[in-house]
């Protein structure tokens, strides 16, 4: 879910068009014409998270099934937003936020 009125960064894939008749500001680099960061504009974080999972699904899990997609989605999202912490550190900061909200591993801050 995305606050309207929030700035949306993208290729220049045509499905993004619309973003501003959403309510939405829209930035994008060109890759087509081998762009890919314009100051703050970069898609690059995302497409790293995505990389990410798919090599996590792969390596690991070798395959998903939609039934459950969300929830490997919201333990990748947990390690990648975790990944400079330590194994303890990640351990005690999910007990912590089970311990206080127990739903709270889908509601986390979301990738950076």
């Amino acid at each position: 879910n995305v606050a309207k009125g929030s700035t949306i960064y993208t290729d220049e894939y045509q499905v993004y068009k619309n973003v501003k008749k959403e309510g939405y500001k829209h930035r994008f680099i060109k890759h087509n014409k081998y762009t890919f960061a314009r100051g703050k504009i970069t898609t690059n974080r995302i497409e790293s998270y995505w990389s990410y999972v798919k090599n996590n699904i792969r390596g690991t899990y070798k395959s998903v099934s939609k039934k459950w997609l969300r929830n490997y989605l919201n333990e990748f999202e947990f390690r990648y937003n975790h990944r400079g912490y330590t194994l303890k550190e990640q351990f005690d900061k999910l007990v912590n936020l089970l311990s206080t909200n127990p739903s709270s591993y889908t509601q986390d801050e979301g990738v950076h």
